[in-house]
């Protein structure tokens, strides 16, 4: 039977860099389009149908430039609620680090005394502030300095829900003691000779790490110190390390450096306590933080808008790869393209509609938004759907048309608009020139987006979350 794993966290975050690596090169191209002249009313984005529509909503198609695209992670704020800590030996970790000030923390003790019965019980009060290294303050939380959310990244990845997270690797705490946990209910019957006891971890790779035994006197004040008996109640870590531990003899450690305790007594803090070292390979920010999420921000202005289409309301998004142009070739060549006309492209099909012989002439009445138009004289089925109108010259009707098979429309066809019985005459069309049904379609989704009265310049930004 085969082995089915649910939960492999750095084969997700590898996943989700290299799917951002491969944009942010130019692997992969994606684009996002707006369309759709109607709300979508009954049938969900994900839905089969609505991505066999999509070429046909789409009005334009634009680049998702590769500076909008980023690895994140759900957004920890630092509150006064209880944390998790930092554990190796547990995968199930959701907000073990924190946000605060746009820095980035690890939270890697949450209590005074790092018991197992104070874990997650306790709320931190003093915020972390500092921009390097490891500080432990007077709540009992300790926090270790990740990263600073660049500027930059933070107009990527604006809100309150996920945060970017850079492609670093915490060279300088590779194979360092960062994780440390005591049951102290379970030495609540152990006494020891010594008083807040310090540990050496000894190793036959790593140097330096040090752990106190917390401990409070059992015996009567007037005892000598060589008399006094002790009961452990915390620990702490006094040195992480100055080489790396690729292992670690706990029980010997605490057997040399208390010699005056006998084995069973050895033997009952050694089960008692958990230490743990980081990964000495890499400790990279991304799998320390679970960062399995790439966010794609979809951005367009009304002025790139308006250049390349008259239509003013959208209802419909969607993310693609791979569009193609009526030649064969990508449509876009960069994620990084410099002039207009390659970052955005139109999709809708331009027709001139006028008077057919003696015919009335076309109204902007009669071509609204969304109006149905159905192609006369010739045995075809499709309808095609209003997207935007606007009066031309000599008492013609310019109107875009969202359609399935645009080649349908040829100058010199006659057509006729589901609002009147006239029969007009098509003067001239002008295709898109993305080719039908090219692309994969990745993501739709819906929206209400208008550039209508645009006195001030407007902005489409929507956020894709991409999850591996």
């Amino acid at each position: 039977m085969p082995i089915v794993t649910t939960n492999s966290i750095n084969l997700s975050v590898e996943n989700a860099t290299r799917y951002v690596n491969d944009i942010k090169r130019d692997n992969r191209i994606l684009s996002f389009f707006l369309g759709s002249t109607a709300t979508q009313a009954g049938t969900p984005g994900s839905s089969e149908q609505r991505r066999i529509e999509s070429y046909r909503e789409a009005s334009f198609y634009r680049v998702i430039d590769k500076d909008n695209v980023d690895v994140v992670t759900k957004k920890n704020d630092w509150a006064q609620v209880p944390f998790q800590t930092w554990n190796l030996f547990s995968d199930d970790l959701n907000n073990h680090y924190c946000v605060n000030a746009n820095n980035v923390y690890l939270i890697i003790g949450n209590s005074e005394l790092n018991t197992t019965e104070d874990d997650e019980q306790q709320a931190p009060s003093i915020r972390p502030t500092h921009t390097n290294g490891i500080v432990k303050h007077n709540d009992g939380y300790e926090y270790l300095y990740l990263y600073t959310i660049s500027a930059s990244a933070r107009n990527v990845t604006s809100g309150n829900l996920w945060i970017p997270v850079p492609d670093i690797n915490l060279d300088q705490y590779e194979g360092r003691l960062l994780y440390k946990k005591v049951n102290a209910t379970a030495l609540s019957d152990i006494e020891i000779s010594y008083r807040n006891p310090e540990i050496p971890i000894l190793s036959d790779t790593g140097t330096g790490a040090v752990i106190r035994l917390n401990t409070i006197p059992l015996s009567k004040s007037s005892r000598t110190e060589s008399q006094k008996r002790f009961q452990i109640v915390g620990i702490e870590v006094v040195n992480i390390g100055t080489t790396e531990y690729q292992d670690a003899d706990v029980r010997e450690s605490l057997t040399v450096s208390m010699p005056n305790e006998n084995a069973v007594t050895i033997f009952a803090i050694f089960n008692a306590i958990t230490l743990g070292f980081s990964n000495t390979e890499n400790f990279k920010v991304r799998n320390i933080i679970r960062a399995k999420y790439a966010m794609l921000s979809l951005i367009a202005t009304s002025n790139e808008i308006s250049t390349v289409t008259d239509q003013t309301d959208f209802f419909s998004f969607g993310v693609v790869e791979d569009v193609k142009d009526t030649s064969g070739n990508l449509a876009f060549k960069t994620s990084k393209p410099i002039l207009n006309n390659e970052k955005i492209k139109t999709n809708n099909v331009k027709i001139t509609v006028g008077r057919n012989g003696l015919s009335t002439a076309p109204t902007t009445t009669e071509f609204t938004v969304n109006t149905q138009l159905t192609l006369q004289a010739k045995t075809k089925f499709q309808k095609g759907k209003v997207a935007s109108s606007k009066d031309g010259a000599s008492s013609k009707i310019i109107s875009e048309v969202q359609i399935q098979d645009s080649s349908q429309y040829e100058a010199g066809d006659t057509i006729k608009s589901e609002k009147s019985d006239t029969v007009f005459l098509i003067d001239s069309v002008t295709q898109p020139t993305i080719e039908p049904f090219s692309g994969k379609t990745l993501h739709i989704g819906d929206t209400t987006f208008s550039t209508e009265n645009n006195t001030k310049l407007k902005t489409f930004v929507t956020q894709v979350i991409q999850r591996f």
